[in-house]
């Protein structure tokens, strides 16, 4: 069960951090970088929120304590993506790519972990 959960979640994450990408380079061009983070986790959260709900996690019925604890979570972990971001770019310089990995990595651990014993818990 364990496995297979990781396998969709990786997908779904797959799905957010794409969304997550693309909306965050479309944003640089009109904005500075932790705007533009903090407005393309967003996007990326929804898209996270929806696939995890009901293909991950497979949890069909609404659930506003669910919807709950998710925006609990992802508050938190927003702080984590764009904070690390924030920090790489000021260590390793304008490698905006390199940058949005390590973030991006830091987050989808912090959020497996939440979605798995937090969010959506049996």
């Amino acid at each position: 069960m364990l496995k297979k959960q990781m396998a969709r979640f990786l997908i779904c994450g797959g799905s957010a951090a794409l969304t997550d990408f693309v909306t965050y380079y479309l944003f640089l061009q009109f904005m500075t970088y932790s705007p533009a983070k903090a407005l393309s986790f967003v996007c990326g959260a929804v898209v996270a929120y929806f696939a995890n709900k009901h293909f991950t996690f497979e949890q069909p019925n609404r659930n506003y304590g669910e919807a709950a604890r998710f925006t609990v979570l992802y508050i938190t972990t927003f702080g984590v993506n764009v904070g690390s971001n924030k920090a790489a770019l000021m260590v390793l310089g304008d490698y905006t790519l390199v940058c949005f990995v390590i973030a991006t990595g830091l987050t989808t651990v912090c959020n497996f972990i939440g979605q798995k014993f937090f969010v959506f818990r049996k």
